[in-house]
């Protein structure tokens, strides 16, 4: 379910240094970020890649997910990528991810 479009030689290096997401109040401060339009937190270039074939994250959750960042701050919308990807696209097309990141916000 993570990595069905990665290479099988690829993904069996990879998996045994696989972990779960560690809750964030295990580093002790949670970050607080300016809600709503105040501040500039809201004013940063947010880009947002939608892994179209992902199993464990469905696109219709992905756009939930656009969709509350952009009711938080309204001021800039997120950037919306589509990837025809599965959840991994860092191993199944890592040079057309690092594209995607390091384009200039639009």
């Amino acid at each position: 379910a993570l990595a069905a479009d990665v290479d099988t030689a690829i993904f069996s290096a990879i998996f045994a240094k696989f972990t779960p997401d560690a809750p964030a109040n295990i580093y002790g401060e949670i970050p607080v970020f300016s809600s709503g339009d105040s501040g500039n937190f809201g004013l940063m270039p947010r880009r947002y890649i939608r892994c179209m074939t992902d199993q464990t994250l469905l696109p219709s959750t992905e756009m939930a997910i656009v969709d509350a960042l952009d009711a938080q701050w309204q001021r800039r919308k997120t950037e919306l990528v589509d990837f025809a990807s599965g959840h991994e696209p860092m191993f199944s097309s890592p040079q057309k991810l690092a594209r995607a990141i390091l384009a200039p916000p639009m």
